[in-house]
This record gives structure tokens, sequence and C-alpha cells, in this order.
């Protein structure tokens, strides 16, 4: 039974990288799987070649030919959505345009929030694609063969004029060691297998070999974000201002460390995929602690699956601001409690025959103070993006086709919602409580 499926990329290369490499995950769990990928000819890298006659391009929607069993649109992008109408498919996830126009499925809602989200976080684009292909959260615990006899690549032309020096001495040392196995520039449709380590700025390339088995090395020349993880964990993320020597680099490769200095890999020891090892000592950054919330929070909302995650240590005023997001969350759980009654009132004159026009045009209006109310309060907190888009395509997408079906679809929805923050204030307690016994703890 073949399992035709079409998805569409979003116009970044790395991210088309990161599908390809999904792409191939999820094939190893349905070999039937056949792929046809909608995305702009800009974004394909030159060095990239398709890993198989199952996996195909499409650049034009009447390339696009079904039927499909599967269309998945992963761009937030109204027209396309649309446009894909006319595609013959069974299913149909992600961005949909019909009976309206919301975000279908759990994981295809949380990949679309991170998208639109200012900072995209926390789940890598890699776990997110696999977790929306295969509607569930599945890890890759396979172990990648190394190719020991291949070419290594030090990207010259990915530096900038800064670091160039030290990549050029980096090229040198290898090629005294390996001399005829080096690389100055990734080739022209490049073999992934064929590349035994990378070491260059590009995430695209970095993220595609690592899958591959290459140890790879992207040195990081913009503040850290998870769109930027290698899709594999054996990749190492270097700080520009922390670039190893030779023999520090050679050590990096053998060792089974996850963080050596500021350098770190991601793990896949946790539910849910990659997630980088917290740093020692105490994090200032509400971002980073956010990414750790969301990715409990979120692994329970879409797969119910229970996440342990070492708790961060934190300092007072990363402390503070956890604490303001935490009455956040307590006043928009009582807020939610009364959207909750109204609806539940509103049912409740249905039931009765006492319900007016009247009583409709109130509810309709109530219902859309709570919903501006909950924008804009969370809309001041830059980390609670996701969840904050997270939330409206979970109202866009209440189920029924009258104002009683949606009604109560909506109760349900809040309910999640409440749910959903009640789970953030009791993990912020976890954390600013690790925070208070350290304060209390005095030393020897």
């Amino acid at each position: 039974m073949s399992l035709h499926v079409l998805v569409t990329c979003p116009a970044q290369e790395k991210l088309f990288t990161d599908l390809t490499a999904s792409a191939c995950f999820v094939r190893g769990q349905h070999p039937d799987l056949t792929m046809d990928v909608f995305v702009d000819k800009a974004v394909i890298p030159h060095w990239w070649s398709a890993p198989g006659d199952w996996f195909q391009l499409k650049h034009a929607i009447p390339d696009c030919v079904g039927p499909y069993a599967l269309v998945i649109q992963t761009t937030p992008n109204e027209d396309l959505a649309r446009d894909l109408l006319a595609v013959d498919a069974e299913n149909r996830a992600g961005v949909v345009a019909s009976p309206n126009l919301h975000v279908q499925g759990r994981w295809a809602q949380t990949l679309v929030a991170q998208l639109a989200a200012r900072r995209f976080a926390p789940f890598t684009p890699f776990d997110l694609f696999n977790h929306v292909m295969l509607g569930r959260t599945t890890l890759d615990f396979s172990e990648h063969k190394k190719n020991v006899h291949g070419t290594w690549i030090v990207d010259l032309d990915s530096f900038p004029a800064g670091s160039r020096n030290w990549a050029e001495n980096l090229l040198t040392q290898i090629s005294l060691t390996h001399p005829a196995q080096t690389k100055d520039a990734l080739p022209s449709r490049m073999n992934p297998r064929s590349a035994t380590c990378y070491v260059g700025t590009n995430a695209a390339a970095a993220s595609w070999l690592a899958y591959h088995g290459c140890p790879s090395f992207l040195i990081l020349m913009k503040p850290w974000e998870p769109a930027l993880a290698p899709a594999h964990a054996d990749a190492w993320i270097v700080p520009e201002d922390q670039l190893p020597t030779h023999a520090q680099l050679l050590a990096m490769m053998s060792s089974r460390e996850s963080r050596i200095g500021h350098s770190f890999r991601h793990t896949t020891e946790y539910l849910g995929g990659q997630l980088p090892v917290l740093p020692s000592g105490k994090t200032d950054d509400a971002a980073s602690v956010f990414d750790r919330l969301h990715y409990i929070v979120f692994n329970y909302l879409n797969d119910l699956l229970e996440v342990d995650l070492p708790i961060p240590e934190v300092t007072a005023s990363c402390c503070m601001h956890l604490k303001g997001a935490q009455s956040v969350f307590n006043k928009l759980i009582h807020l939610n409690q009364f959207g909750i009654k109204f609806l539940q009132e509103f049912l409740d004159k249905v039931n009765n025959g006492s319900v007016k026009d009247s009583d409709v045009e109130e509810l309709t209006t109530k219902i859309a103070e709570i919903d501006t109310y909950t924008e804009k309060t969370l809309g001041a907190y830059p980390e609670m993006d996701i969840l904050r888009l997270w939330l409206q395509f979970s109202k866009a997408g209440a189920q029924g086709t009258s104002v009683i079906e949606i009604a109560k679809s909506l109760i349900l929805i809040l309910h999640e919602v409440n749910q959903a923050f009640q789970a953030y204030t009791e993990l912020i307690d976890a954390v600013v409580r690790r925070h208070s016994q350290k304060q209390d703890t005095t030393g020897p």
C-alpha cells in the first residue's frame, strides 16, 4: 500500500534541509512513503541532492498531481491554502482554508506558531517535522554510521573576516593529517555520506550532514535559537568567541559530553526530541527558561506525554520575571472561567428555549473581549509568543457549523487552555522553589 504525501516547505534553506532529513526518517518508519515537497526553487541549496526517487520537488500548484493520501501545509500562507484546495487529497493538515481558515492538527499548530513567533522555540525544526508528519512524538535513537575515510570540509566562504584566519589555520592543520581529504567549500551536488567532518557557519549544511552521520561543528555567528539546531544530536554548536584549537576539535569529536565550555550539543534523553543540556550556574535569560516550560507543556498538550526535565537555576531578576508571568497565568485562568460560565449559561438558555438573538450578540461580545484581553496580556511577554499564537489557532479550529456547536467546542478548548496555564504556574513554582532553596543555602 503506497502512502503519497504532499508537504509545503517554508521559504528557508535551513527548514528545507530539516524537512528533507525528517522525510528520510519518516520513510524509515513507513517504507511505502512517497513525498512531493512544494518549495521555492531559490530555497534549495546548490550542494543538495534528493535522497531518492521517492522524494520529488514541486514548484507550481499544477505540478502537484494527486491523489494524495495527505496534504500538509506548513507554510503560514492563506493564498497557498486556498490554491491547495484544488489539489486532490484524502486528508489535510497544517494550514487549511476550508470550511474556514485554521490550522489542523496539534503538532502543526505548534510548528506554525513557532514559525510566526519572534523567537523560534522550543522544538527544533527536525523534531517538529517528524511530529507533524507522523502525528505523534517519535524519537530518532538510531546510531548513524560514520564515514571515517571521507572528506573534511572547512567551509571557508561561510566565515566572516574576523574568523576566517582561524578557519584557514584549521584547514591547514587538517590537511597535514589528512592529505587529499580536505575541501575548503561545500562541493556541488554533495553526497552527504561522503563527508567525515564539517566545520562552518552554514546551519543548513551542518544539519543535513549531521543527519547522515557526519560530525558537524556549527560555528554560531548570531544569537542562538532552536531553529538553527542540527538534525542530529552528535553535532556541536560552537560560539564564535569560543573557537576550538585543532586538538580541541578532535577531542570534541570523540567526546561523549554534551557541553564543553560554552560549546554544546543536543540530547535525545527527553521525550519530545532534541534539547540542549543546561549550562552550569544561574541563568538570567527568561526565554531559555520558557523554552523548557513550553517544551513540557506542549508535549503534554499534543501527546499527553509527561516530560521530566532538570529544573533551571535562575537569578533573582529572572525569578521575579517568572513570578510576573505566573500572576498573568493565574489572571487568565480566572478570565477563562468567566468565559466558560458565559458559554454554559448560553447553552442552558438554548436547552430551556429562552435564548434570544440578543443573547448570541452578548455572548459574541464577551468572548471577543476575553480574546482581546488574553492577546494583549500575553503580547507583553515576548517569550510567550508561541503560546499566544497556539491559542489563536486552537480557538479558530473550534468545531461546528452552528453557534451552539461552536459554543460547546469552545468550552472544551477553554478547559484545555486552563490546564495549560495551570501547568505553567506549577512549573514556575518548581523553578522559583529551586531559586529560593539556593538563596537559603549557606556554604561551609
